[in-house]
């Protein structure tokens, strides 16, 4: 009978405890994609070093085959923390992101807390996204100069 009330409070006090994970779900919705075809690229950094277009130093490269207008890709297993996304839509399908001779963007591309270009790039801070042990959402849209 002891080993059964010991057994009994052991299940209680395992059952009320919270298993606490140190990993999330971001859910990242695309928006504002003109032509559906070619491939959606994503950096996803965990640190300002690298932070927009070094893919060596992201935490995490995903690309996925434009199928609508509107996309939602998840990034699963993130550690919680503080991350910064950009994302280029590499229409032509070529893995490169296309500039003009000048060096200005040809293609479509975004970053996470949609940050005005106009006085340049964003940096990681004013970018950045702090997600919680929840699952997480955001919405970058994409820009297009040429």
């Amino acid at each position: 009978m002891k080993r059964l009330l010991v057994l009994f409070w052991i299940t209680i006090c395992l059952g009320s405890y919270s298993f606490k994970s140190d990993k999330t779900r971001l859910k990242v919705k695309i928006k504002e994609i003109k032509e559906v075809q070619g491939n959606i690229g994503l950096l996803v950094f965990n640190q300002a070093d690298g932070f927009p277009d070094d893919p060596s130093k992201a935490f995490l490269e995903k690309e996925i085959k434009v199928t609508g207008k509107q996309m939602i890709i998840d990034l699963y297993d993130l550690p919680v923390g503080d991350y910064a996304i950009a994302v280029v839509h590499d229409v032509n399908a070529n893995s490169s992101f296309d500039k003009n001779f000048v060096g200005i963007p040809k293609e479509p591309f975004g970053f996470s807390r949609n940050k005005s270009i106009f006085r340049g790039l964003p940096k990681f801070e004013e970018a950045s996204l702090r997600l919680s042990e929840v699952d997480n959402e955001t919405t970058i849209d994409l820009i297009e100069l040429w």
